[in-house]
C-alpha cells in the first residue's frame, strides 16, 4: 500500500460517517415515572429520522404493588411519511398478557384501524398525534390523534406550555413543556396521580 493510501482511506471513512449521519437522526428522551411521591418505572422516546421517513417509538415499564407486584408495559410505534402517519401500533400489557392494543394503516386513500377488534377506516390523513406531545409543543391545537383510542382527543392550552389533554373515559393528562420539548406528564387517574418526568 503506497503512501497516500491510508490518508485516503481515513477520508473515505470519515465523509462515509458524515453521509451516514446526516441521512439518519435519531434523538432520545427519558422520562422517570413516579406514583404519588415513588419511582416506580421509566419511559424511554426515541424519534429517528431516516430516508424521509419519522420513526417514533415509545416504551415503557413500571412495576407496582396493588394488593400483588404488578408488571405494566406500554410499546408505541408511529411512522411518519412526508408529515403524515404512515402507520401506528399500541400495545398494552399486564404481567405479560395483552390489555388492549391498536394498530392503524395507510392503505391507498384510508386509514385501516383496529383498536382492540374494533375495525373501521378513517379517511383524513393523520399530521400530528399522541407520540408526538413528547418532541413537539402543540401550540394553537385544540384536538390530537390518539394512537391508543384510534380517534382525536380534545386538547386545551391552560397557560402558557402547559396543556390539558382529555381521555374518552374523562381521565385528564397535562403535559408541560420547555423549549418545545414535554418535561413533564401527569395522568390523574382514579386511585392515584403518576407523573412522567424528564431526566436530565
Amino acid at each position: 500500500m503506497n503512501q497516500f493510501s491510508y490518508p485516503l482511506l481515513i477520508v473515505i471513512l470519515l465523509l462515509t460517517s458524515i453521509f451516514t449521519n446526516a441521512q439518519e437522526q435519531t434523538q432520545i428522551l427519558k422520562y422517570e415515572i413516579i406514583m404519588g411521591s415513588s419511582p416506580i418505572g421509566e419511559i424511554t422516546a426515541v424519534r429517528t429520522e431516516k430516508d424521509g421517513r419519522v420513526y417514533c417509538k415509545n416504551s415503557s415499564i413500571a412495576a407496582m404493588r396493588i394488593i400483588t407486584m404488578q408488571k405494566l408495559t406500554y410499546d408505541f410505534e408511529t411512522t411518519y411519511k412526508d408529515g403524515i402517519i404512515e402507520s401506528a401500533s399500541t400495545l398494552n400489557q399486564l404481567n405479560n398478557n395483552t390489555r388492549t392494543y391498536s394498530n392503524m394503516k395507510w392503505v391507498g386513500d384510508k386509514y385501516e384501524v383496529d383498536v382492540d377488534g374494533k375495525k373501521y377506516d378513517i379517511t383524513e390523513p393523520v399530521d400530528y398525534s399522541a407520540v408526538s406531545l413528547y418532541w413537539e409543543e402543540p401550540i394553537g391545537l385544540t384536538q390530537v390523534f390518539s394512537e391508543r383510542f384510534g380517534k382525536y382527543l380534545p386538547l386545551k392550552q391552560i397557560k402558557p406550555h402547559f396543556y390539558e389533554l382529555t381521555l374518552p373515559d374523562g381521565k385528564i393528562t397535562h403535559y408541560t413543556y420547555e423549549d418545545g420539548i414535554c418535561t413533564k406528564v401527569e395522568i390523574n387517574h382514579w386511585f392515584r396521580n403518576f407523573y412522567y418526568v424528564l431526566k436530565q
